[in-house]
């Protein structure tokens, strides 16, 4: 979106809040009863709580100070995933897979608790439902239980709603002379963004229309000032 007739420093501090400032749901405590994979426990907890999780988080309270769990500030998610000795049915790279080779956040399973089966009718699940958090080898299997919670980007990024946010300064190319001709070709040329675009104008006393230069793309300009490093053109 664009910004008009406010200071850079507005834009940083949205910047700021978007990354910051806007509660979402994630992924907070884990409980592993089974992980026979390559993967260690930490790691493989530090991956879940990085699912982006679907939920409105203005229908769930945050955690309280004595730090106990209710249906009104917790969402819990089972995961159970083991690879069988069996043909999937797909082949990739020419190899047969084995069912369940590889753990996927859509195995996630909401345990509604309480009330939040009608506060959530929607229901709650990942944003993604193909992220891999391992993979696996017939008999290897993987169990946990995860409990979600409300919280800021300011706390830890796994709370930040979006992945970068960033602003620039729109470029203003102004063309004060019309170019025309053999220059307005080479301007085109020495714009590695294509920022400029040739149209044939017409004058009057001249109704041949003009090869002249135009700014077509100003939102592509990269200030890289190759248009006018070199003087003579």
């Amino acid at each position: 979106f664009d910004l008009i007739g406010v200071d850079a420093s507005i834009a940083n501090a949205l910047r700021r809040i978007m990354l910051a400032e806007v509660p979402t749901i994630a992924i907070e405590n884990v409980w592993i009863a089974i992980n026979s994979s390559i993967i260690q426990d930490e790691v493989l907890a530090h991956r879940i709580g990085l699912i982006p999780i679907r939920a409105d988080p203005s229908k769930l309270d945050f955690l309280g100070a004595d730090n106990e769990e209710t249906d009104k500030d917790t969402i819990v998610f089972h995961f159970d995933v083991e690879c069988l000795n069996q043909f999937s049915g797909e082949v990739k790279n020419g190899r047969k897979c084995f069912v369940n080779e590889m753990a996927l956040s859509g195995a996630l399973t909401w345990l509604p608790q309480g009330n939040q089966a009608s506060v959530f009718p929607e229901g709650i699940r990942p944003v993604h439902d193909d992220i891999v958090l391992a993979k696996l080898r017939p008999g290897q299997r993987i169990e946990f239980e995860a409990h979600c919670r409300k919280g800021f980007g300011k706390d830890h990024t796994k709370f930040s709603p979006a992945a970068t946010a960033s602003y620039r300064l729109l470029p203003d190319i102004v063309i004060k002379e019309p170019i025309t001709g053999k220059a307005a070709l080479e301007l085109k040329a020495l714009c590695p963004m294509q920022v400029f675009d040739i149209e044939d104008l017409s004058s009057p006393g001249k109704p041949i229309g003009v090869p002249t230069a135009v700014v077509r793309r100003p939102r592509d300009c990269t200030m890289c000032r190759e248009c006018i490093r070199d003087t003579d053109k």
